[in-house]
């Protein structure tokens, strides 16, 4: 009531939010208001299953909870520099994007993790946290997010490469999101089986 005072006072249009108070976050709908434009977040979902190369005895392996209920697996990490690549067109111009990583793992030794390149650039590490599981309960992935800023990505094709530390400690991947800037994870698994889309703004 207050700031709708205020609002009045200072001849400001106030917002009315009410619509909201009882919507659900994770509900596309639920958040839309009518004549308020929302700029779409500009990012792309990279299955982990989907890598276009990988060392030999890599593959991939079903998980209830993963994204299209399959991860990268196969045992990616049991062996020092065991790698995977995807391609793909990235439509947007980044400046510094982020890429995220979801991700299970039974292993307890916490400098488990694996270098990212771009295009043939060495652009980071990662540390892969401890986590529950492989992917067949939620809880496997819920303390499974990795992340890293990698610079300058251009739109088009793309190389992406992680190649995996020298800890002999296993890591399942269920995929990937590369964004132009930071975004709030929905780290849930629809109903359809597949990620949800990063949650609205």
């Amino acid at each position: 009531i207050a700031a709708l005072a205020f609002a009045a006072l200072c001849g400001y249009e106030p917002i009315d939010l009410r619509p909201l108070m009882n919507a659900n976050p994770l509900s596309d709908a639920d958040m839309r208001v009518d004549g308020v434009d929302i700029p779409a977040q500009q990012y792309l979902w990279i299955e982990g299953e989907a890598a276009g190369a990988m060392s030999e005895g890599l593959g991939a392996d079903p998980a209830d909870r993963a994204s299209g209920g399959a991860v990268l697996g196969g045992g990616f990490g049991n062996n020092p520099g065991d790698w995977a690549e995807w391609y793909f067109d990235f439509p947007y111009d980044a400046t510094d994007a982020i890429l995220y990583v979801r991700t299970a793992r039974a292993g307890e030794n916490a400098f488990t993790g694996f270098a990212v390149s771009l295009n043939g650039e060495k652009r980071g590490d990662v540390l892969v946290p401890v986590n529950e599981g492989w992917g067949d309960a939620d809880a496997d992935f819920v303390r499974g997010m990795c992340s890293l800023r990698l610079g300058p990505v251009h739109m088009g094709r793309q190389a992406l490469r992680i190649e995996a530390g020298d800890t002999y400690e296993p890591v399942a991947i269920d995929g990937m999101w590369l964004a132009v800037e930071p975004i709030d994870i929905v780290n849930r698994i629809g109903a359809d089986g597949g990620m949800r889309p990063a949650a609205s703004p």
